[in-house]
């Protein structure tokens, strides 16, 4: 595997930061849709961040791109994510509920 697992609390550090961007731009359903449909590819998803890296590093930063490529490539990671963008995106739709009345 080229890209090594982040520890325990870095690896939720950095799903919880991923998901609350993904919330925060109103990204859920295709982004739940994305990662089931390539949870069964988690191994070449990773790589494939490894083959954009020169591309995407000016603008993400080559941090963020190693850490969500770690996340990326593996099952439980991608599986990890998906629960904790449910779960905000659970929050979000109970609070604008609880704001409407």
């Amino acid at each position: 595997m080229l890209f090594e697992r982040l520890p325990e609390d870095k690896e939720k550090e950095v799903i919880e930061r991923i998901a609350r961007k993904i919330v925060s731009y109103g990204l859920e359903v295709p982004a739940v849709l994305f990662l089931e449909l390539h949870k069964p590819l988690a191994n070449i998803v990773g790589h494939s961040l490894l083959f954009a890296f020169p591309f995407l590093a000016p603008f993400l930063g080559v941090n963020a791109l190693h850490e969500a490529g770690a996340i990326l490539s593996t099952g439980e990671g991608i599986e990890a994510l998906i629960r904790r963008i449910e779960e905000l995106a659970a929050e979000k739709s109970s609070g604008n509920k609880s704001g409407a009345n």
